[in-house]
Formats: C-alpha cells, structure tokens, sequence
C-alpha cells in the first residue's frame, strides 16, 4: 500500500502512524522490513525504510520518518531506475570515521545486464550503537527476531581459567569478559553452572555443572556455539575413537565417509555462554572454551523401575506408544470435555483427532498434513484383519480430476508399505461414527508391522470442515507386541531420581516371549549423569 505502520503494544497506532508514503514520493510500495535507530544525531530512533516507486519502470527510495511521522530532513532519496527490494541494510560506521553510513541492496528495473549495485550514504551524524534498535531484516545478523534493549551491551566472554576438568563437574573456574551483569547466568555446553557470582562487570566465579562424558570430540574452534551444544550435550566421551575430516567423531555415518584414527583423547570441548538477566537476555559466548576430560567403563547398573505396557486399539491409557509427526499435523488426543466431534465416542472419553481442538477445523492457512502411527504388531494368520471405527467431515470436491483431502491407511514393514485405505473429497463426508471396512494384512504374514493414519488437505482452502478422528483400532488374526526394537515412547513407573534411560541387557533380547517386566535401577545422582554406555545393551528412551 506505501504505508508504514507504527503500532502500541496493545495495537493501537502511535500518534502520527501510518505514514502515507505516497505522499512524498509518488506511488510507493516496500518489499521487506522498516530499520529503526538514530541516523540524525537527535537522540531519538528514526524509522528508515528502503522500496520502489509504482510502475513498469521504478525509481528505489530510501524514506526516513521521525518518532512523530514526519520526514527527516534530506529524505526522501530517490534513485531512477534502481529498485531497493531488499530493505535497509544493518545501519553501521563502514568507513570508522565515527558517523553513520546506510546502505541498500538494489536491481535495475528491467532486469537487464545492468550491474545492480549497492548503494551508499555517508551521513554526517555519529554513529551509536545504543541507539539503534531493530538493525535490518529479523533485528540482527543471525535473524533472531527478538528485541533487546539496545543501550544494554551484550557481555563479552574472553577467557576462563582454569580450562579443563572432569567430567563430574565441581572445578572452580574464573571467567573474565566485560558487561557482566548481576543475576547473570553461566552454560557449560548447554548445562547451567553452578554457584554462580558476578564478582563485577568483567568476572565471574563459577563451579562447573557435571557433564555426560562424550563420545565426540570437537577441535574445530569455528563450529557454531549452537552445533557445538547440540552434538555435545550428554553425549559420552571414549578414549582412541574414529574421526571425520569435519574433526567431530561419528560412530552412526557410513564407511563411505573417510575416518582417521584418533587415539588417546580423553575429553570434549564444550562452548561457555553468559546471559544476561531478564528482561535482556543477550548472550556472550567462548567457543571451546572448556574441555571435560574423564572417561570410565561402563557399569552394570540399573537406573528405573520399569513396568511393562499393553498396547490398546483405544485412546484411553493417552494413546500410550502410538506416535503423531510433521510439524503442520494436528493429530492428537480430543477428551469427551470437547465438542468437536460427536458423542458418546466409541471407546469411552477418547479419541485420536486430526483438527485444532479450540475452533474444531483443520484451518491453518495453509495446506496441511499428518501422520498417526500405531505401535507394532505381530501377523499371525494369512487371514489377518485391521478395522477401525472413524468421523469423517472434509470439503467436498465433486470433481474426478481431484483429490484433496485424502484419509489413506497404510501398513508398514521394514521392506514394504502397503496401502490398506483410501478416501478423499470426491466422496460425501459421513459425519458421524462409522465402522470401516475388514482391511486384508494377511499378505503381513510372519511380519513385525505398523500401521499409519494419514490425512493430507493438499490445499489451504476450504479446510473449515471437523477433520477426521480414529478410534477402536481392532487387529484380527494378529497381536500388539509388548516391545519392539522401534516400538515408541513406554509408559514407566519409577521412584527417585531423575530417569533418563532404561536398559535391556541382552546381546539377543527376545522381546516378543521375554520382554523386560520390571527391573530395578539405582536412580541417577544427576541429571546429566549416565554410565550405561555398553554397545551390547538395547536402550529405550523415554520422556
């Protein structure tokens, strides 16, 4: 529209917002995110935005407005031909001359094999860093999106001492830096430190958290702090283990990666990040700044009491090792307290629900999907049968050529997935309870199997119908496996301490006959402790 908006906090506009654009320049538009710092000298922010001018041909402008709305003086800027697409680039001291510099990316208009170039404006202002306060696209060079107060400078972290210890924490470290702040905290490779005291704005005394030992050991200084944690954290740590070239050890890649021997390493190193108290939790970080040393064999000890689980076909025990995925999928467990779908259910006071509980659609603007899985099953008889009961209200798509809103069931091995079901929206919705038809999984015969519900919309329109629910999921002629090697998430019971992992100590466990009914651990001293690293044990985590 070539407007800017200014809102409150609370949504309603700031005196003199939105500024009308058009105004000042003609037909405006902007493709990308206003700037906001001083660029004038006034001690006040200015919103400083980069865009084009309407028509085949546009001229970029570079416009500038005052808290209030009105124009900076020597704005707008106008350059023919050129479009500024991008939005204003981070507001800085390019040329350390102490002023301030903008800077916008451009095209030419026709896309011809005109250069495109970056454009410059050295302003006679001094540069201030605590007054800027959204410096470009998403706020910062990483793209967090996340205000901070800029006149709160982010600690800076430049050493520790001393910069090694055992893995079970407990060494006394001094870190040195500046803007420290009181409140603020400390992380060992992701873990908090312990006893924490900010001694002034440039050292902190701290006791080191324990750590898992791990498996990987990381040289490369230029790995990012975040990757750093990830591979990291509660990983265990081995003496003399394979390397890749990227320096990190991998047990799990292929033997097509090329592996070097590494021998006699004894420890990980870990990045160290101070954050600021809230509310400006800006963080500083040293990057391998501290190695964990220590490595013991495994011991044979027990962490939990674990019970063993009876899958169901209902959703009564909370959908116990079923499992639903995709980041857009809105499968999940609806109580009878809702009134999406209508009662009573066929199980009792749950059903497995595809839709948004709170409006009782699938509508989230976009196409979206999901998978259910249930947990595995043996196939017993070439006669074997899956049914199930099911609600089902999707658009209604009278169309041969389409087929969105498909519901499909499928049954999984380690070797093949056989469809099992298909329906779509080219078939009138039930909407009510249903009994599905007898599905064939006989062809399963003598395999270990699961079985998936997936709904896809395969658009984002007209998806304001219920969805689809499942419920009363009945095999015949086969059974639930009590355990298998990739069964899901396990109900437990345990006392004390703080589970992580449970084992199965068997080289060759038979889970269908043998299955683990409770066995007896001593719980966990910590929470990052775990010694049951022996590669002849079958772990099964847990949440």
């Amino acid at each position: 529209s070539g407007r800017l908006f200014g809102f409150r906090n609370d949504g309603t506009s700031l005196p003199g917002w939105p500024v009308d654009v058009n105004n000042d320049v003609g037909c405006a538009f902007f493709g990308n995110t206003p700037t906001i710092g001083d660029i004038d000298g006034d001690g006040q922010m200015e919103v400083v935005a980069a865009g084009s001018t309407c028509g085949w041909c546009g001229s970029g402008i570079l416009v500038a407005y005052n808290f209030d709305g009105t124009l900076v003086d020597g704005f707008p800027i106008v350059v023919e031909y050129y479009n500024f697409y991008g939005g204003v680039g981070p507001l800085a001291d390019l040329d350390n001359d102490g002023d301030i510099e903008i800077c916008v990316g451009s095209e030419f208009c026709d896309h011809s094999e005109v250069p495109a170039y970056v454009f410059c404006w050295d302003l006679p202002y001094a540069y201030d860093e605590t007054k800027i306060a959204w410096n470009g696209y998403a706020h910062d060079m990483a793209h967090t999106g996340r205000y901070v107060n800029p006149e709160i400078k982010a600690p800076l972290v430049s050493s520790v001492a001393p910069n090694s210890g055992t893995f079970r924490g407990g060494t006394r470290v001094v870190i040195k830096g500046k803007n420290f702040m009181s409140g603020a905290k400390v992380f060992f490779g992701g873990v908090p430190a312990e006893q924490v005291v900010v001694v002034d704005s440039t050292t902190i005394r701290v006791k080191t958290p324990a750590h898992k030992p791990c498996y990987m050991y990381v040289d490369d200084i230029n790995k990012s702090p975040y990757e750093l944690s990830y591979k990291l954290v509660n990983e265990p740590v081995r003496a003399g283990e394979l390397e890749l070239g990227n320096g990190i050890i991998d047990y799990e890649r292929s033997s097509a990666y090329q592996y070097t021997e590494v021998s006699n390493y004894s420890g990980c190193l870990v990045n160290i990040v101070v954050v600021h108290p809230t509310p400006d939790q800006r963080e500083g970080v040293l990057r391998a700044g501290f190695t964990y040393t220590g490595w013991e064999a495994p011991k044979d000890e027990v962490l939990l009491l674990v019970s063993k689980y009876s899958p169901m076909g209902t959703f009564e025990n909370g959908a116990a090792n079923w499992e639903w995925m995709w980041p857009d999928g809105l499968w999940g467990v609806l109580d009878d307290s809702s009134n999406c779908l209508p009662k009573p259910y066929p199980s009792g006071s749950k059903v497995m629900y595809f839709g948004k509980k709170d409006q009782c659609n699938y509508d989230i603007g976009k196409r979206t999907s999901g998978v259910l899985e249930m947990p595995f099953i043996k196939v017993d008889s070439a006669n074997a049968k899956l049914r199930f009961m099911y609600y089902r209200d999707v658009e209604y798509i009278p169309d041969p050529q389409r087929n969105a809103d498909i519901f499909e069931v499928w049954a999984h091995t380690r070797d093949q997935d056989v469809l099992l079901y298909h329906t779509d929206g080219r078939t009138v919705s039930e909407k009510q309870w249903v009994q599905s038809p007898e599905l064939d999984i006989g062809q399963l015969v003598g395999e270990e199997a699961w079985v998936s519900f997936w709904f896809d919309s395969d658009d984002g329109i007209w998806n304001i119908a219920t969805g689809i629910a499942v419920d009363n999921v009945e095999i015949i002629g086969a059974h639930w496996l009590p355990w298998a090697e990739f069964s899901g998430e396990v109900h437990l019971n345990w006392t004390g301490g703080l589970p992580k992992y449970f084992v199965y100590r068997n080289t060759s466990p038979d889970f269908d006959s043998n299955p683990p009914e409770l066995r007896v651990y001593t719980p966990f001293t910590h929470k990052y402790e775990n010694s049951l690293n022996d590669e002849e044990s079958y772990y099964y985590k847990v949440r």
